[in-house]
């Protein structure tokens, strides 16, 4: 009898702090010009967390996430993103004017803002420089392409520098310092990336994000460029069937990542099949389709109401997958071009580039 409630009591405690590791949120919305339909979802998944009508703009959405993660508010159109951890969450402004929306969190947002300020100046520089070094390598001005270049080069090494110490190590207990060393895994020396890694907090690295960074690092993989071998992979078929990269070498294969929740993915998939309809008596083309779902039911439903005529894989384990990440998948749609040798010929989203890649095969 004693033992039994020893038991019960060991049970109930750890039930106890279970339930307190929980990340309990409660967002508060004031928005002028909203009215209908509003939605929290969490991004990169097809789960609608939380759905309501409001008609004045003003409600509040209160409950609970085992983890830290970015969320989003849509309504007729995206609202705006943040991080739910504990506490409150003040959302405010005028539906008309996303743009000046005001996040007031639990410090998280300032993060963002001031990454998102510094993200949007490089990537104009950026485009600004590869303008530049296209015209300049049309007209074959080598020494003002190595110039550009270097510019580039520099550029890129200032935003390492500020990422690394403003963000990252400023902010080692904040979500979006975790975030933002991901999203720019292939800027920094794998070295850099393990150490600034290894300075966040033991939350942050056994988040589930943490976990993909953590398997990035072990993999020592960088980014793919065409030319490289594409790594072999092993996955399953809707009914269990086992294929691999490597028993279509021969042909030249057309790999597709998508998702069952992706929209520009799933009107994607439409032009695939245009390309697949005119290739398919061609016996040296093959289509591989690799879905990153978590969910079987959402992924099933999907390949029946879109009919792909190829072969749909998936091991329904997300972006955390060894599959996307061994491919560096950090968005979606996603493709590549492989040739006979198994060597990558293309990379991106193009569909004339794909089209034009596997034509005269």
């Amino acid at each position: 009898m004693v033992i039994k409630k020893i038991i019960l009591i060991v049970i109930i405690t750890l039930s106890s702090v279970y339930t307190s590791l929980a990340y309990k949120y409660t967002i508060d919305v004031n928005l002028k010009n909203l009215s209908g339909k509003v939605s929290l979802y969490k991004l990169g998944s097809e789960k609608k967390i939380h759905s309501l009508q409001t008609i004045d703009g003003i409600f509040k959405i209160e409950g609970s996430v085992d983890e830290a993660g970015i969320y989003a508010i849509i309504g007729s159109k995206f609202i705006a993103s943040f991080v739910i951890k504990d506490g409150l969450i003040k959302i405010y402004g005028d539906f008309n004017d996303i743009k000046n929306i005001k996040i007031e969190d639990n410090g998280e947002n300032p993060i963002h803002e001031l990454w998102s300020k510094r993200k949007n100046i490089l990537d104009s520089l950026t485009e600004l420089i590869d303008d530049k070094l296209k015209r300049s390598k049309k007209v074959n001005n080598i020494s003002e392409y190595r110039k550009l270049d270097g510019q580039k080069r520099a550029y890129q090494l200032i935003e390492n520098k500020f990422i690394e110490d403003s963000i990252v190590r400023s902010n080692p207990n904040k979500y979006w310092a975790l975030y933002v060393l991901d999203d720019n895994f292939d800027n920094f020396e794998l070295a850099v990336t393990k150490r600034l890694f290894d300075e966040l907090s033991p939350d942050l690295r056994k988040n589930s994000l943490g976990k993909v960074i953590e398997a990035k690092i072990k993999s020592g993989k960088k980014i793919l460029s065409v030319g490289e071998k594409a790594p072999d992979f092993t996955s399953l078929t809707r009914s269990g069937s086992v294929k691999k990269l490597k028993d279509y070498r021969g042909k030249y294969v057309v790999v597709n990542f998508w998702a069952s929740w992706c929209i520009p993915c799933r009107n994607e998939i439409q032009e695939l099949k245009k390309i697949y309809k005119k290739t398919s008596q061609n016996k040296r083309v093959e289509f591989i389709s690799i879905s990153l779902d978590d969910n079987r039911a959402a992924w099933i439903t999907a390949l029946k109401q879109e009919k792909m005529p190829w072969v749909n894989l998936s091991d329904l384990e997300g972006f955390g997958s060894k599959l996307p990440i061994s491919y560096n998948v950090k968005e979606i749609p996603y493709n590549l071009v492989i040739d006979p040798k198994g060597k990558i010929k293309y990379i991106g989203s193009d569909i004339s580039e794909i089209r034009k890649k596997i034509s005269h095969n």
